[in-house]
Formats: C-alpha cells, structure tokens, sequence
C-alpha cells in the first residue's frame, strides 16, 4: 500500500492541484501512519499549504521533502536525485 501511494504521488505530480495527485496526498497519513518521518514532513507540507501566507519556494522544499522521506521509508535511494528531480515531471506534451 505505501509503494501505491508514493507510486500515485509521482504518477499524478504534473498536476499538483489535480484530483489525483490530492488524493494520493490525503492517503498518505493512513498509508503511512507508522513512519514518524513520513508524517512529520506530511504535517510540514499541509501546515504550509493552510496558511494565508504561502511560499512556493518554502512549499517545493516541503513537498520534495515528503517525497524523499517516503523514498526512504520503502528502501529507495533518492539521495541521488536533486528536488527538481521530485518536483518538475516529465510531460512530453510539453514539448
């Protein structure tokens, strides 16, 4: 179950305000409820997303943050990868 959540968090991340990538987001305090790590970046990132004051650069750090905690959390080396790595999908449609 975790690796499903952090499988949809990645799969759904070029469409952060999506539906998708928002339910993968709201699973994650179940999915992952015994990794304090996990929860702590997860409480972070929602902490930041929920105040009138928002800081895109604050908020990229808290959520590349939470993508890397739940990497280790499942034995996956993300130490390699930068946070824009995290934050900035491919989507060939771009192109």
């Amino acid at each position: 179950m975790k690796l499903k959540t952090l499988l949809d968090l990645a799969r759904y991340r070029y469409d952060i305000r999506g539906t998708d990538f928002t339910a993968a987001l709201n699973e994650i305090f179940v999915t992952f409820s015994d990794s304090k790590k996990v929860i702590e970046a997860l409480e972070k990132f929602h902490n930041d997303r929920m105040t009138s004051q928002q800081n895109t650069e604050l908020a990229n750090k808290l959520l590349a943050n939470l993508f890397k905690e739940m990497c280790d959390e499942l034995n996956i080396d993300s130490k390699k990868l930068g946070d824009l790595f995290f934050l900035n999908p491919f989507n060939l449609k771009k192109l």
